[in-house]
């Protein structure tokens, strides 16, 4: 009876490989948009950010439970 030969790791590393690789490539276009959008609105913002302003943000959002800027939900605004 001939020995059965052992089937190379390449191709059941292969799909993981793949997986792996996609994924990183996914969250670094993800990522990449993200800090694209969030110069994008940093400049609109800077164009808007006067004393003037403020004091009416600060206004609006006065017994506010939480700043809106330090929010969970604020994707853009959490490498700050």
């Amino acid at each position: 009876m001939a020995a059965l030969a052992k089937p190379a790791a390449a191709p059941k590393a292969l799909p993981i490989i793949m997986a792996v690789g996609s994924f990183a490539i996914i969250a670094g276009f993800v990522r990449s948009q993200l800090a694209i959008t969030s110069a994008k609105f940093d400049r609109s913002f800077d164009k808007y950010n006067t004393p003037e302003s403020e004091a009416s943000r600060a206004k609006t959002f006065e017994g506010a439970v939480e700043n809106p800027r330090t929010s969970l939900f604020n994707a853009l605004g959490r490498r700050q």
